[in-house]
């Protein structure tokens, strides 16, 4: 029996979960289309009617499998780099600027002496994060990387995090199954007319729909939720 360790729980809610969902489609598909004629096919080659079961699970996790895959890399390609401006921009880095309004002027000067103790690094003074901006976001993004080693281990931050990974990889699922939904909609309407799975077809087409409408503030909402449990989760211990 696998261990419910931190990168099996973060694989099965922010990858795995993430990507059955956004196969739904594709499974309705598969099942109730290609399967009459594949199957059969299959089922003329031999009479072992376990090989049929083997073939439809085979291609359930390659499908899922490519999901996942895909999901991650159109999430952060074309959803994440573009709401935080390719990480420039994440929470955690935002948080910790002198003129950021989500911590009181001396909780941040806390959160940067403790930064200075436990890295030896210096994040610029309020002026010079005026003048150069950019020079602040890159200070403190080195810092995060350190302070996710320190802190990122916590079961609230992984929580977090692995809740940021499932909705960050369901927007990007959800840009491959909303038009699979409409697919499955035209399919059931006009070619093998099924009037239950047209509008499960339309309901699922909705909600991606949804999603994908919604990421702008999805990701950094979700992205907050971590930025807070993991700056509390340092500053703490």
């Amino acid at each position: 029996m696998l261990k419910n360790s931190p990168s099996n729980s973060y694989f099965f809610y922010g990858r795995l979960l993430p990507a059955i969902l956004c196969a739904v489609p594709f499974f309705i598909f598969v099942r109730y289309f290609l399967d009459t004629y594949v199957g059969n096919i299959i089922r003329d080659l031999t009479t072992r009617e376990w090989i049929g079961g083997v073939s439809d699970a085979t291609l359930a996790v390659a499908l899922i499998f490519l999901f996942m895959q895909l999901s991650r890399i159109v999430a952060k390609e074309f959803f994440e780099n573009r709401v935080f401006e390719n990480a420039w921009r994440f929470p955690t880095t935002n948080h910790l600027l002198h003129f950021d309004p989500t911590y009181s002027a001396e909780y941040t000067k806390r959160i940067h002496e403790k930064i200075k103790g436990d890295f030896g690094i210096v994040i610029p003074p309020p002026r010079e994060e005026k003048e150069n901006e950019g020079a602040s976001r890159m200070k403190i993004a080195e810092a995060v990387s350190l302070i996710r080693r320190k802190a990122g281990t916590d079961p609230l931050v992984l929580q977090h995090n692995a809740e940021y990974g499932f909705v960050r990889n369901l927007v990007g699922g959800s840009v491959f199954a909303f038009p699979m939904s409409l697919v499955d909609t035209l399919t059931f309407s006009v070619w093998r007319p099924q009037p239950a799975y047209v509008w499960l077809s339309l309901v699922l087409a909705a909600i991606y729909f949804l999603i994908i409408l919604l990421s702008g503030w999805l990701l950094p909402r979700f992205g907050r939720l971590y930025a807070h449990a993991l700056i509390q989760k340092y500053m703490a211990g």
